[in-house]
């Protein structure tokens, strides 16, 4: 599992698109200072996970669809995960979140 932190304008502009299709259910990325994310144009099923500013997760398990706009207000981070951890428990996801956080590389 490779996590990318998207912080420039272009990562965040184009998120998973810049990750060559094969390789994004292996991909998560991490959007700081983010609470919300588009899908325009993404064809692969993922999933979001919300965090608050302590990198607690608030809302897990939204499986996105494409061409759709999500937000959640109350959010300081967004990661957008292969969509196989749509079915983890919160505690679960949490501790996944902690461990990949961890191994973030700069993009």
């Amino acid at each position: 599992m490779v996590v990318w932190k998207a912080q420039s304008f272009g990562a965040r502009l184009l998120g998973l698109h810049w990750v060559p299709k094969q390789h994004r259910q292996q991909t998560v990325l991490w959007f700081p200072r983010c609470r919300a994310v588009h899908t325009f144009a993404l064809s692969s099923a993922h999933t979001l996970v919300y965090l608050d500013a302590q990198h607690r997760v608030l809302a897990a398990g939204v499986r996105m669809r494409a061409n759709r706009f999500y937000c959640l207000f109350k959010a300081q981070h967004v990661l957008e995960m292969p969509a196989t951890y749509a079915t983890y428990s919160m505690e679960a996801l949490q501790e996944v979140v902690d461990v990949l956080l961890a191994k973030a590389k700069n993009i």
